[in-house]
């Protein structure tokens, strides 16, 4: 698992929503007092959230290698593809995996893995 975030804010600095997790990411309150939870794809992406009385949303739908092809709802969140795990989608569309950005339109990691070596090392 990544590491968490617990907290947005603006920039300003005043909270703009907090995030709860048990074993992965489970929901989301924004500054208003709004609750939604968090449902996930057997790749722990989101596909739904939901509000506290069960009624979805936001819906949303993946590509293969990760690309956003739709999303139904109003939801400003950063945690869509894996995002169960700790993956967050920056503004410019790419995914921060922590130790790399993934571009899902080219299906590429944009720069190098951070661990040098090769299939004959161990």
């Amino acid at each position: 698992m990544l590491s968490q975030l617990l907290m947005e804010v603006d920039e300003e600095g005043n909270p703009r929503a907090y995030y709860v997790y048990g074993l992965g990411l489970i929901g989301r309150e924004d500054a208003s007092g709004r609750y939604v939870h968090y449902h996930y794809d057997r790749r722990g992406s989101t596909v739904r959230l939901t509000d506290e009385a069960g009624n979805v949303t936001d819906r949303y739908r993946y590509g293969a290698y990760g690309e956003l092809l739709e999303h139904e709802g109003s939801t400003e969140q950063p945690f869509r593809y894996n995002g169960r795990d700790g993956v967050m989608t920056d503004p410019n569309g790419l995914y921060y995996m922590r130790a790399r950005y993934y571009n899902p339109e080219i299906k590429r990691f944009v720069n190098r893995d951070i661990v040098a070596g090769n299939l004959a090392e161990g």
